[in-house]
């Protein structure tokens, strides 16, 4: 799945429900077509606002562009100007090179692809309740350094 082609979010539209790709989703903001993004939480409205007009406003200014309303096509292209030389990876939910980066994720150094661990098959089968201990021990090592041995 990538954010560039694939149409993973949904749009409520004067039209009715939509579904789009991250550059669709530009095009429709700036055409002042999208009413409400229904798959985004409240909690998550406001970053993703601040994502989106980020992401839009970086583009425009490369190109030396004041204009929001374009083509699905300039979006595109503007996003995978932004990845540089990650090009279309970099847009990707899930990696599948871990020497390339992925959305949101950096890529993973050759000398670590060893030191990785499969946990499970499923989500369920992760038990994210607790705190990893070498996680933990650095989190008690910069308190104790900030506030003192407790």
């Amino acid at each position: 799945m990538n954010l560039l082609n694939d149409p993973l979010f949904r749009l409520e539209t004067s039209e009715g429900l939509k579904r789009a790709s991250l550059p669709g989703l530009l095009a429709a903001l700036g055409q002042d077509r999208v009413e409400s993004l229904p798959g985004i939480q409240r909690h998550q409205a406001d970053a993703f606002h601040v994502f989106l007009c980020s992401l839009a406003t970086i583009i425009l200014a490369r190109n030396g562009e004041g204009e929001p309303v374009q083509p699905e096509d300039y979006w595109r292209e503007g996003l995978r100007m932004l990845a540089g030389a990650a090009g279309d990876t970099a847009w990707a939910l899930v990696g599948e090179d871990f020497n390339q980066p992925a959305f949101l994720q950096l890529p993973l150094p050759a000398a670590h692809h060893g030191k990785l661990k499969f946990l499970s098959d499923t989500p369920d089968g992760l038990d994210l309740s607790e705190t990893p201990q070498p996680l933990q021990a650095a989190i008690d090592a910069s308190l104790d350094q900030l506030f003192g041995s407790r």
